[in-house]
């Protein structure tokens, strides 16, 4: 969110948008789901600090590991799923071959009591 703030903020300013704008910039940070008074107190005393903007490098660095973890988690996932998958297809197999030999036996045993 406090991206997505900075982001509304840098597009007014990149609009020209000065003190007279700042409506605009209100309407802007409402319509993000900000606090419209909070973000125009640190425009006016000159924005976030990194800090602020969503911890900098080691925010980044922390959803970088969460995404690989995450990667590697459904990398596991697909697998197993393929494991279960292959083990369904023979068990499907097997229980097929099953009712075919139990149908011939049934047939057969037709034939010979007619």
């Amino acid at each position: 969110l406090n991206q997505s703030l900075r982001q509304a903020v840098i597009e007014h300013a990149a609009a020209g948008g000065g003190v007279g704008g700042l409506s605009s910039l209100e309407a802007a940070v409402a319509a993000r789901g900000g606090n419209a008074d909070e973000v125009l107190a640190r425009v006016r005393t000159g924005g976030w600090s990194d800090a602020e903007a969503g911890g900098g490098g080691n925010r980044a660095e922390e959803l970088r590991s969460e995404l690989r973890t995450s990667e590697a988690q459904c990398e596991m996932l697909q697998a197993s799923l393929a494991r279960a998958r292959d083990a369904d297809v023979q068990a499907a197999e097997s229980l097929q071959a099953k009712l075919d030999a139990a149908r011939n036996e049934l047939q057969a045993g037709l034939r010979e009591s007619s």
